[in-house]
């Protein structure tokens, strides 16, 4: 992935969209996230770095254009200096918070069937889960932190859809922050296990489709007043469990098991107190545990630019090279699709490299009133997919929240996708396709019952469209989804 993962992260910005209209919904049916490296499910760690320093330039208006006020060190602004108050347990140093969530959802299609060849079956999941967070400051310079939430989906009419484990949260984190003058160093533990593959545009004909991802690295930044540098290196590893397919078959998905290993850079200069401009750079290997699948080598490299034009509208725009490269010489298949309903069969490709491409986005924020919140997000990406060595993508987003009471919001949002897939992998030909459409609309609204109680209802539609493919059934869905969330704070 980029360096600066300040936009373009739309799994993680959906997962956040529910967070953020007072619902704990744990639904890990979520789009894509932007790669540019490897393709990990959850956003690269260097993330922390980058946010510190949007939150650096996004507070920067108490400095004075064109003086020079002297200010401490960006690393020495996020030390953490006093403890929490809001915490349920404290053993020791240590404090506890801890709160449940009972969702209950009515999906209309929860094997994703197309209709036709498959038949859409409905039925109610109740989702029970419990949220950890767990903070020790070790020193006023260093502190560790634990977040994570844990679920499980229980079927109601469908028990081979049950979770086979227990689940953890797109953005579960072990992490410890550790202060040096003008270094931050930031040590981390990323973990996921989903198992839903509604709105993992990539895959299709299957009613479940497990991973399990464990991201561990590091990041430094170091603050040079007008200058801000960061480096970072991660080493993931993915587990794919078998998936199910619409029609009940269990599908071996052993070949899509990896490892990889990236490194991240980035450098950010403050122009003004409201303008940065940088570059940012990343290179990344793929190692796959079968040889059905080729290795790669994934680099990424572009300039960025984010600007506050007002004190309610910031913009960030960026774009680059970044580029697939096998290393192997595994056979990956990509069905040919002809217009939207029909083909002329498949293409093989034998290890000679997907070549490079480029990627360009955009995103706009907005403060409407002090009720009203929105963001668009547009963009074009080259990144490695989740069945396939390569994915093009062009997509755009739109999301607002509302604050209609000092105790009730409204979000809604809007997602649209449309993926091109390079070297689909062979043993999953026959559910994925070489071109696809994803659409995701949610609306949710959130309310404050009590002190301790919160709850949200919402709603999701999922639609999936793709050319036809010889001798593979329709690879198009769609789904209703309507949901219920009650979450407690202990």
């Amino acid at each position: 992935m980029g360096a600066r993962q300040l936009f373009g992260l739309r799994k993680r910005a959906i997962y956040d969209f529910y967070q953020g209209v007072g619902s704990n919904f744990t639904n890990p049916s979520l789009p894509p996230v932007r790669n540019r490296g490897t393709f990990p499910p959850l956003p690269s760690p260097i993330k922390s770095a980058a946010l510190a320093v949007s939150l650096a330039w996004l507070g920067s208006h108490a400095w004075v254009m064109g003086q020079e006020v002297p200010r401490p060190s960006l690393a020495r602004q996020y030390t953490q200096t006093s403890l929490p108050v809001t915490y349920n347990i404290k053993a020791g140093p240590v404090l506890f918070r801890f709160s449940s969530f009972l969702n209950t959802e009515f999906s209309d299609n929860v094997n994703l069937g197309n209709g036709t060849t498959t038949a859409r079956e409905s039925d109610i999941i109740l989702t029970p889960g419990l949220g950890i967070d767990a903070l020790w400051t070790v020193s006023t310079l260093n502190t560790l932190q634990l977040h994570t939430q844990l679920s499980y989906e229980k079927y109601l009419e469908h028990s081979n859809l049950d979770s086979a484990s227990v689940l953890a949260s797109p953005d579960s984190e072990l992490s410890f922050n550790i202060y040096v003058g003008d270094f931050k160093i930031n040590l981390h533990e990323q973990f996921s296990y989903q198992d839903n593959p509604a709105q993992q545009g990539a895959v299709s004909g299957v009613s479940k489709f497990g991973q399990f991802t464990n991201i561990a690295g590091l990041n430094v930044l170091w603050d040079l007043n007008g200058i801000i540098v960061t480096a970072g290196y991660d080493h993931t590893n993915v587990l794919t469990t078998n998936a199910i397919s619409s029609s009940g078959a269990t599908v071996n998905t052993a070949s899509l098991n990896y490892s990889s290993d990236e490194v991240q850079s980035m450098v950010l200069f403050n122009i003004y107190s409201s303008l940065n401009a940088g570059l940012e750079a990343t290179a990344s290997t793929v190692s796959y545990s079968s040889d059905a699948a080729d290795d790669a080598t994934r680099l990424s490299v572009g300039p960025f630019l984010e600007a506050q034009l007002t004190h309610y509208t910031k913009v960030a725009i960026s774009g680059g090279y970044q580029g697939t490269y096998a290393n192997g010489a595994a056979t990956v298949v990509t069905p040919v699709t002809t217009g939207t309903n029909g083909t002329t069969g498949t293409n093989g490709t034998t290890g000679s490299g997907y070549g490079g491409s480029w990627y360009a986005d955009a995103s706009i924020s907005n403060r409407l009133s002090r009720f009203i919140t929105d963001e668009i997000a547009v963009g074009h990406e080259d990144s490695a997919g989740i069945l396939s060595a390569e994915t093009v993508e062009t997509f755009a987003r739109l999301t607002s929240n509302i604050q209609i009471a000092p105790q009730m919001s409204l979000g809604v949002m809007a997602s649209y996708v449309d993926a091109q897939q390079h070297g689909i992998f062979p043993a999953l030909q026959g559910y994925s396709t070489s071109h696809y459409q994803l659409l995701t609309v949610l609306l949710s609204t959130g309310y404050q019952l009590t002190k301790k109680l919160s709850g949200s209802v919402g709603y999701q539609y999922t639609l999936r469209t793709s050319g036809a493919v010889v001798g593979v059934p329709s690879q198009g869905y769609s789904q209703n989804l309507f949901y219920l969330s009650l979450t407690y704070q202990f």
